[in-house]
């Protein structure tokens, strides 16, 4: 059953996807919707509970300790304001964006000031609309945290579960990469590998926020705060130079090398934490 619930698994979300990807492959643009396709792996998990007759208990329903909710909240924010804050530094992008400051400001009262205008941006996409974003990479995270991680972990540790998880999460973000607007400039030989690494270190720090806190509701937190912070902060916000697009976003260096170390980290503790479990359980039973 273990493995059978894996393989049903994989036939729902491949099947779902490909659905949900269809008229973004037509169009070639994510603004003919991405909801589906991120509760893609969300359904998937819940048909295949279903399915297999397996209790929702396990996906971690419980929000878990407030602590693990802010970390995941902060974690996003503090290695993109790091990895950007470099770009803007050493010029390979500038700051701020005129254009996106005036498209701001149009939404505002004339008169109001740049900083104003920011600020109350970042407010309303932080704070009052952050939990209403949070609806898509629930569905994400359903899957990906709640059922797949600990029906892996069933056949191996967590830590090595969350780079299996990573690479699979990579490739499902593949078609939009090459075939839609979602890469942001880079060539597909670029985009892809540092898409990969990204995903991978982001699938071991998600892994080490489900395992630390019992919940993926952390997951969903620091999900919904790294699309907001990079797509609709700090991208926007940077000046393109000649080489900038290869640097910042998703595709970009500078998130693969701030990510990578918050990511090395979390599989250290990762892997700390769970021989300790292990060895209380071993200390247990033999007690």
């Amino acid at each position: 059953m273990k493995k059978k619930e894996l393989i049903i698994f994989f036939v729902l979300l491949i099947a779902l996807s490909a659905w949900a990807y269809t008229p973004l492959l037509i169009t070639h643009d994510l603004r003919a919707g991405t909801f589906w396709l991120m509760w893609s792996p969300g359904l998937a998990a819940l048909a295949t509970a279903l399915i297999t007759r397996r209790s929702f208990r396990g996906f971690g329903w419980l929000p878990g300790s407030p602590k693990w909710l802010l970390a995941a909240y902060l974690i996003p924010i503090l290695y993109s304001l790091v990895a950007y804050s470099v770009i803007w530094a050493t010029g390979i992008g500038g700051v701020p964006n005129p254009a996106f400051l005036e498209n701001l400001a149009s939404k505002q009262p004339a008169g109001t000031s740049q900083i104003t205008v920011f600020l109350t941006y970042l407010f309303n996409l932080m704070i009052v609309n952050f939990i209403p974003n949070m609806i898509k990479p629930l569905g994400e995270e359903i899957g990906w945290r709640g059922f797949l991680l600990p029906a892996m972990a069933k056949h191996m540790s967590y830590a090595k579960a969350a780079l299996i998880i990573g690479v699979i999460w990579a490739v499902w973000h593949y078609p939009a990469i090459l075939f839609t607007n979602y890469n942001i400039g880079t060539p597909g030989w670029f985009a892809i590998p540092c898409f990969t690494l990204l995903v991978i270190a982001g699938s071991v720090v998600a892994a080490w926020l489900r395992v630390r806190s019992g919940s993926f509701w952390p997951c969903v937190i620091w999900h919904s705060s790294h699309n907001a912070i990079i797509q609709a902060v700090f991208t926007p916000l940077t000046i393109e130079r000649e080489y900038t697009k290869f640097f910042i976003d998703e595709m970009g260096l500078g998130l693969v090398v701030t990510l990578g170390i918050v990511g090395w980290l979390c599989w250290k503790d990762l892997c700390r934490y769970e021989l300790a479990a292990g060895a209380e359980a071993a200390s247990d039973s033999s007690g």
